[in-house]
């Protein structure tokens, strides 16, 4: 078995000379192949399963460099001599030969290769000395911060940099009137794309969807395209199904079977019992308040764990006797982690685990004051700064809540079927309401024709590959 490894090795880096660069890259491959080979685990079927899929995508990595994206690709280690459970490791590919193999170093217990320091800065030229025609020295002008402030960033910006931008919206459109066709037909709720890959590849990965799902009916379900394959690729109670592009069209068709009638029976009552749970729970948080509550789901929260929490939530407080009063509700969003804050729009969070203790969670609620829901006026706001600056569309990025919040002048916003990974950090409503304010009284007229968002402030300005021009509220000054 030791001499197939070794052949098996040699084969992965005989590629041209972006592999030949790295000295270590044979013999790290070879240990490293010999903790997470199929082979070395004959007893654990699961881990062989998600060990043979991922050596197939690193070999093809190796061999021929053309992986799009980035993934951290999960492998599971042979036991130590003197233990019985199995070690997890994680390898970066798309990130260059030199990363990969630095991260088989460190999953071994190794360290990183050194790399060579960067060449330092050419110096200024001295300045002449003084003489006859001589002509003073003018220390260069400093360069501009074009990602931190927008009107640097438009005094900078050329012509053809922003009708690329407006060509690269013009693509993802494409895909997303792809994508909500191919939810239309086969009945999902959306399609979640965390491989960070472009318009192309991604319209090619929505073809294959199409095609694999044929006539089946998948009510309900969100299909997310991951790199890193779970061991689970159906969840009827998250209502997830996930595939690998890097795995074949008939692994699709395979895992697209799994989703029979039942399955989809069962991701419909799992929908109904989330939904009863929810209900239960704000009748007996309102009641026990004195005031309507609505309970929302963030971003870090699954379905299933939302359910359980608004389940105990309504076994441990009262039944209520009546029906709550009208008035702004308050609001009660819950987080797979602790917050200890509220978010600065009146609205409590709390994590699962401080859920189970409802007297806590109704004191808090208590505490807070009831007020409406931002995001309708934060909507209209945002139609009216879109319509104003002539911008194709105008996404908000809002903290720990799961969608956003996407308007477009020219017709009714109409919720896309596709989520694009690499989410941009949400921003808290009143700092969106105030840079939507400050964007409307000082309009770059630049922005005409392009697609907008807004997230949290103290990140640099970022032109995504779908063609948005990403914009923190502390840009707009």
């Amino acid at each position: 078995m030791l001499g197939h490894l070794h052949t098996a090795a040699r084969l992965l880096v005989a590629r041209p000379r972006v592999t030949r660069r790295c000295s270590s890259t044979l013999p790290t491959l070879r240990k490293f192949l010999l903790e997470v080979h199929p082979d070395m685990l004959p007893a654990f079927p699961e881990a062989k399963r998600v060990n043979g899929v991922n050596v197939a995508t690193l070999q093809a990595y190796l061999r021929e460099s053309t992986y799009v994206g980035s993934a951290n690709l999960l492998f599971y280690r042979k036991p130590a001599p003197d233990g019985t459970e199995l070690r997890e490791a994680r390898v970066v590919v798309g990130r260059g030969v030199a990363a990969c193999v630095d991260s088989m170093a460190v999953a071994l217990g190794g360290s990183a290769a050194p790399r060579r320091r960067p060449r330092p800065a050419p110096r200024p030229p001295p300045p002449r000395r003084a003489g006859p025609g001589a002509v003073p020295f003018r220390a260069p002008p400093a360069p501009v911060d074009r990602n931190r402030s927008l009107a640097a960033y438009g005094t900078a910006a050329k012509a053809p940099s922003l009708a690329a931008l407006r060509e690269r919206r013009r693509a993802a459109a494409h895909v997303d009137a792809l994508a909500r066709r191919v939810a239309e037909r086969t009945g999902l709720a959306r399609v979640d794309n965390r491989c960070n890959w472009t318009a192309r590849p991604l319209a090619g990965l929505l073809r294959r969807l199409d095609a694999a799902a044929g006539a089946r009916r998948l009510d309900g379900f969100d299909v997310v395209f991951s790199t890193t394959e779970p061991r689970e690729c159906v969840d009827a109670r998250e209502g997830l199904i996930v595939v690998s592009p890097s795995r074949a069209d008939a692994a699709w068709r395979e895992t697209l079977d799994r989703v029979t009638g039942a399955v989809v029976a069962a991701r419909a009552a799992a929908a109904a019992d989330e939904a009863r749970a929810v209900a239960g729970a704000e009748a007996a948080l309102a009641a026990a308040c004195g005031g309507p509550v609505v309970l929302e789901r963030g971003a870090t929260c699954g379905r299933g764990n939302f359910s359980d929490a608004c389940a105990a939530l309504a076994a441990a407080l009262p039944a209520p006797a009546a029906p709550p009063g009208a008035g702004a509700p308050r609001r009660l969003r819950l987080e797979r982690d602790a917050v200890p804050a509220p978010d600065g729009d009146g609205r409590v969070v709390a994590s699962l685990r401080a859920a189970r203790d409802a007297d806590a969670v109704v004191a808090r609620l208590r505490a807070a004051a009831p007020r409406p829901d931002a995001r309708r006026d934060l909507e209209s706001l945002a139609r009216t700064c879109a319509e104003e600056l002539g911008l194709r569309d105008l996404e908000l990025f809002l903290a720990g809540a799961a969608d956003t919040i996407a308007v477009a002048p020219s017709r009714a916003a109409r919720p896309g079927a596709l989520v694009r990974s690499g989410r941009v950090a949400g921003a808290r409503p009143g700092a969106l309401r105030d840079a939507l304010a400050r964007l409307r009284d000082r309009p770059p007229p630049f922005l005409a024709g392009l697609s907008v968002g807004l997230g949290a402030p103290g990140r640099p300005i970022v032109e995504s590959d779908h063609g948005q021009l990403v914009l923190p509220t502390d840009a707009i000054r």
